[in-house]
């Protein structure tokens, strides 16, 4: 079976002619769902039902569709669905929302490349109140690494963010007139003397770069 977002021509075109196919995402498809957000999270729409995610981010509800999609074709009650999406807490560092006072964290350190860094950054400049992000290298981008960085980093200034900070010697070497850090323990060494006074902030980066490890220092 493909799971098939008929919106995405590039899936579209390949899997023409697959016998086996479960479509989603135009209205004419096979399972159409509609989004909504609250809270910064994000949820699907089906038949009037409204099903919230404790996952962030317009990208997730893809994500949301895929899944629902594979349970309705199944024969799996909506209703049983529903309960799964909204019980569901992320806890691996993908779009995880933490709550530290009167703060809202957005934790995505599982991963980072440029086309995810780009829709993490433009979700999280949608929510309300003041935000500060703290982003750290992409890695594995070979030569095109400066090229990328840079471009992130340029689109980071073009948004509403208050404050930004990046973390690893990529970001170091592109961002030489603001906050940078070689290292997550730099960052650290920083928060234990400095806290952040945004209600937002946003933690993305590669694995590599541990970015998670500086949660705790974050007051």
């Amino acid at each position: 079976f493909v799971v098939v977002n008929e919106n995405d021509p590039i899936q579209v075109e390949k899997t023409d002619g697959y016998d086996l196919v479960i479509p989603f995402g135009r209205r004419d498809s096979e399972f159409y769902f509609e989004k909504f957000t609250e809270n910064n999270c994000v949820g699907i729409i089906y038949n009037e039902v409204e099903a919230l995610s404790k996952l962030t981010g317009d990208y997730n509800f893809t994500n949301l569709c895929a899944a629902t999609s594979l349970g309705l074709y199944f024969g799996i009650d909506f209703n049983l669905i529903k309960k799964a999406i909204e019980e569901y807490t992320p806890t691996n560092m993908r779009s995880q929302i933490v709550k530290k006072g009167d703060k809202t964290l957005v934790l995505d350190t599982y991963n980072a490349n440029p086309s995810s860094m780009k829709v993490s950054l433009e979700n999280f400049n949608d929510f309300i109140g003041t935000k500060t992000i703290i982003i750290g290298d992409m890695l594995e981008l070979g030569e095109e690494s400066v090229t990328e960085h840079s471009q992130i980093l340029e689109l980071a200034k073009s948004l509403s963010f208050d404050e930004i900070i990046t973390v690893g010697p990529h970001f170091k070497e592109v961002n030489v007139s603001g906050v940078a850090f070689l290292t997550t323990q730099d960052l650290i060494h920083y928060l234990t003397e400095n806290e952040i006074h945004s209600q937002n902030i946003l933690l993305k980066a590669s694995r590599g770069i541990a970015l998670e490890k500086a949660l705790e220092f974050i007051k």
